[in-house]
């Protein structure tokens, strides 16, 4: 007999929860939505690398599964037997490891407080995303690493979670779900936590190579596009091209790098974007070939990537339209930046500038270069992928 039951979710409002669905997990999701960007990913199931998480044996209510990309998604999960009451509850990435005595909620201004009424059944995930929507908490996840914090609402410590550098970037979770054991996982937001299997010497599910066996293909084989070079595998289990050669075109004098934003929680659109991104734009009357182009990525005088469009999938013949814009999001293999990176669009000899931003931030005027730029990740600002630039 399927049955359908009523659950109390955040802000009070009554949603309808399917006991004989395929997931069956008791989920109270709140605005949330659910991107995966796949990179970085390598399979650690140590939890000894700058990882530490603290639970008060007065609650079973813990930090279940967060990741530090799209939007900053954070899982609570109800691992005891008793509903708990989450009012005035505190979430926060504000507070020392190892020292919550000494946090002021006061001098917290990013911080989420669950509302009045809030409860978390035994067995259900509290799914919250990045934004500044009731039920929203407002803080970054940063990739380098952080500590995130549970307090109660007398400010007592319920659960802290310190991790290390690109640790998160796809999922950092508990396994099995409430466990004290963190690892690498696949992004389950609202389900049962599921480790990433990538890096473990075996050809799992759809994976395209493993890290940790020898790739036997060539560039050739599985891109005719490629002249040669060295075909590698990501951490995350996908072919890695950038190390391939082509002939392709850069049409340096038609092509100028127009907007960057490096996370889309803090500069993204609802219903286009879904990761870091970055606009090309067109500014004469031709097609232009963007494929042979590069781009860069640096951390002050530190290049952290150098690559070719074309040695990406889905960019190997990449042009962009007359007075046009090319949107290039979520594609971690080809943009993946930190805060206050400098993002540079290269020529096909990968040597000479086009021009440069910061993240995140546009040019003042489509294709104009010398006209300035202003931020698109602060509040006011408008970003806007693939159309003209709204500068302030």
């Amino acid at each position: 007999m399927r049955t359908t039951l009523f659950c109390l979710g955040f802000a009070l409002l009554l949603v309808a929860c399917d006991d004989n669905s395929a997931a069956n997990n008791n989920t109270n999701n709140i605005n949330n939505t659910n991107n995966s960007n796949n990179v970085n990913n390598t399979n650690n199931v140590n939890n000894t690398n700058n990882t530490n998480n603290t639970n008060n044996g007065n609650t079973a209510v813990v930090i279940n599964e967060f990741t530090s990309s799209g939007d900053d998604t954070v899982e609570l999960f109800n691992a005891g037997t008793q509903s708990a009451d989450l009012s005035g509850w505190i979430l926060t990435d504000d507070v020392m490891a190892d020292n919550a005595a000494s946090y002021d909620p006061a001098l917290d201004s990013e911080k989420l407080v669950f509302a009045q009424g809030t409860t978390l059944a035994p067995g259900e995930f509290l799914v919250i995303i990045k934004g500044t929507a009731a039920g929203q908490h407002p803080f970054g996840i940063a990739a380098e690493g952080e500590t995130l914090t549970l307090l109660d609402d007398s400010v007592a410590l319920r659960d802290q979670v310190v991790f290390g550098d690109s640790q998160a970037t796809v999922s950092w979770c508990r396994i099995p779900d409430g466990s004290s054991t963190f690892m690498r996982c696949v992004e389950t937001f609202g389900a049962a936590n599921e480790q990433d299997r990538c890096g473990d010497g075996l050809l799992d599910n759809d994976e395209e190579c493993d890290p940790m066996v020898t790739v036997t293909d060539t560039c050739q084989e599985i891109n005719s596009i490629f002249t040669g070079g060295t075909l590698g595998c990501t951490t995350s289990c996908t072919f890695d091209t950038t190390g391939c050669t082509t002939n392709a075109v850069c049409d340096a004098s038609a092509l100028v790098l127009n907007e960057v934003c490096h996370k889309d929680a803090d500069c993204g659109v609802a219903g286009i974007t879904t990761g870091d991104w970055l606009e090309i734009f067109n500014t004469t009357d031709a097609t232009a070939s963007l494929a042979g182009c590069y781009l860069q990525v640096a951390d002050g005088p530190t290049v952290e990537v150098t690559v070719q469009f074309a040695s990406v999938a889905g960019f190997e013949t990449a042009v962009v339209a007359p007075h046009g814009y090319f949107l290039v999001d979520n594609t971690p293999a080809l943009f993946d930046a930190g805060n206050d990176h400098t993002v540079t669009l290269l020529s096909e000899d990968a040597s000479t500038v086009i021009n440069s931003l910061i993240t995140s931030e546009a040019l003042t005027t489509d294709g104009d270069t010398a006209g300035g730029t202003c931020t698109i990740d602060e509040a006011g600002d408008f970003p806007t992928p693939g159309t003209t630039n709204q500068c302030q």
